[in-house]
């Protein structure tokens, strides 16, 4: 998926089964994630895709949420695979700090799980978690939720996804987008929209294809907290696949909630050793 400030990502998970899903696309608009008091944190990763859907096949982000272990979308892995049960992929990798130059770090994914009950028509339950070959020792795992992100708040997300929604070039620095967290009652009832999932429309900048499962996080005290993972967008008039770049006022933006009283959280903590702690 993409982020965009202008353009549209596509339909995430979160929607029910009436409403279409897109993936999400490049983070477009948005400021560099280098730079700045919402800077990229380290552990938002740039992750190879091995035969992902949707988003390319190419390049897909992640989040670091334990010293070996990565959140993305399950869009992002291949979709031939059976959910619950881990393969091993052969070209998957994933770059951490990649704004550090000579000190970012690439490794391959020694095993990928699928949460269960993914659909790919609505992009339900959009989650997969990467272990990876080796630890990353010097980097803090990203603070896990402990609640769901009220609305009305802003939140910034985070993405190596295509330059415009027209590009075929796909970013290799992060961009970041400030977005803002609306419940389902501030918008259009016409489509119908789980509780699993965090909606949120334009500030500046929106996500893309190529940021899908990147990190929605909020900012406190310095320090953000990881709430969702990006997985797509729609339109709220035509509860169809949204593009942020020409109809930014309906765009809203979908991501799987995995604070620790979602579903999401559940199946991470399931695979990843004390997360559940």
């Amino acid at each position: 998926m993409k982020l965009a400030g202008a353009a549209g990502s596509a339909v995430i998970a979160g929607l029910v089964a009436a409403v279409p899903a897109s993936p999400a696309s490049a983070i477009i608009g948005g400021f560099p994630a280098s730079s700045g008091t919402r800077s990229l944190v380290p552990q938002v990763v740039r992750v190879n895709a091995d035969n992902g859907w949707r988003d390319a096949g190419e390049n897909c982000t992640g989040t670091l949420i334990a010293a070996q272990w990565v959140v993305t979308a399950q869009h992002c892995t291949n979709v031939r695979q059976v959910q619950g049960k881990p393969y091993a992929p052969s070209k998957m990798t994933v770059k951490v700090n990649a704004s550090a130059g000579n000190r970012a770090q690439t490794t391959g994914v020694a095993e990928v799980w699928r949460m269960e009950g993914y659909h790919s028509g609505t992009l339900v339950h959009d989650v997969a978690v990467l272990k990876l070959k080796k630890a990353i020792a010097d980097v803090v795992p990203a603070r896990m939720a402990h609640a769901p992100i009220p609305g009305g708040v802003n939140a910034y997300v985070y993405g190596f996804g295509i330059v415009a929604e027209d590009s075929t070039r796909f970013r290799t620095l992060p961009r970041a987008a400030e977005v803002r967290v609306r419940t389902r009652a501030a918008l259009s009832s016409r489509c119908a929209i789980s509780d699993k999932y965090v909606l949120t429309t334009v500030v500046n900048g929106a996500s893309a294809q190529g940021d899908s499962g990147g990190p929605l996080v909020e900012w406190s005290g310095g320090r953000p907290t990881l709430f969702a993972v990006t997985g797509g967008d729609f339109d709220s008039v035509t509860c169809k696949g949204g593009n942020a770049e020409k109809r930014s006022a309906t765009w809203v933006g979908i991501s799987t909630r995995v604070d620790r009283r979602s579903p999401g959280f559940a199946f991470l903590a399931r695979h990843v050793p004390g997360l559940g702690r």
